[in-house]
């Protein structure tokens, strides 16, 4: 017996797993609260709508309710993904089948690192993104293997994503950059509309641009922002020391405090 790689011999199987079918939102439950669900839900199937998949009207309200229940058990302060994928099908790429939805939690940790970001060049095509597709996510878990042997002295948590002399993206999360009195993010079909870099947007607090990688020298302070750690100051930017407690962070993160489903 080979206990190391076990066989399943199947006649059926689900297509998240066999052609990558899949969409995922990750967000902080803080005392039965979640930022911008809405936003969530409806960036959720718009990417499943680029699959020809639809959800139903009622499952927004079924999903949101599970989320909490599971939650509560695991404290006031949780960090929970959701993903939605195409079940089980037979062989075939234009099999069709329903959708089922997964949902992992645990109690939130606040990390204690700062971040020490690198600008690195990523290695592949861009393609627009208007939601969390799980293929993208498998692409960049190829990404950092292939600069893992370029790069083995930086964390790939501190890889800042930069394509053709601009800046996209930290690894997972949107990075905004304080220039000459005003927050900036980078603005580009491959960067992730992300809910929490959105709502800055809205606000009129942050402006998208197509941001260039000589920014990265300008810059006063950096932050990178998502629904998991809302707002993460940068320590440095390739070797260079940046002040992170910088007032504008400061004011930023005071606008951000006020709302519902948040803690920094």
């Amino acid at each position: 017996m080979f206990d190391s790689l076990p066989i399943h011999r199947v006649s059926t199987m689900p297509r998240g797993l066999g052609y990558a079918v899949a969409c995922f939102e990750t967000f902080r439950v803080i005392d039965d609260k979640i930022f911008a669900w809405d936003k969530h839900w409806l960036r959720l199937s718009q990417g499943l709508q680029a699959y020809g998949l639809t959800l139903p009207e009622s499952a927004q309200q079924y999903v949101f309710e599970a989320v909490l229940e599971y939650c509560q058990g695991l404290g006031h302060d949780c960090l929970s993904r959701i993903t939605i994928a195409a079940a089980e099908a037979p062989w075939g790429l234009l099999q069709h089948s329903k959708l089922e939805c997964f949902i992992q939690a645990q109690a939130y940790s606040q990390p204690f690192a700062l971040h020490n970001l690198h600008s690195i060049a990523y290695p592949y095509a861009l393609r627009p993104k208007v939601a969390k597709f799980t293929s993208d996510y498998a692409e960049t878990l190829r990404a950092i293997e292939h600069m893992r042997g370029l790069h083995p002295d930086i964390k790939p948590a501190d890889y800042l994503w930069c394509h053709d002399g601009f800046i996209i993206s930290g690894l997972t999360a949107n990075v905004l950059l304080y220039v000459q009195g005003q927050w900036l993010t980078p603005n580009n079909t491959a960067v992730l509309p992300g809910i929490m870099r959105d709502y800055f947007i809205t606000q009129g607090w942050v402006e998208a641009m197509a941001c260039p990688v000589a920014l990265l020298h300008a810059c006063e302070a950096m932050v990178l922002s998502n629904c998991g750690q809302f707002i993460q100051p940068v320590a440095y930017i390739n070797h260079r020391e940046l002040d992170e407690r910088h007032p504008a962070i400061n004011q930023l993160s005071k606008h951000l405090a006020s709302n519902e489903g948040v803690s920094l």
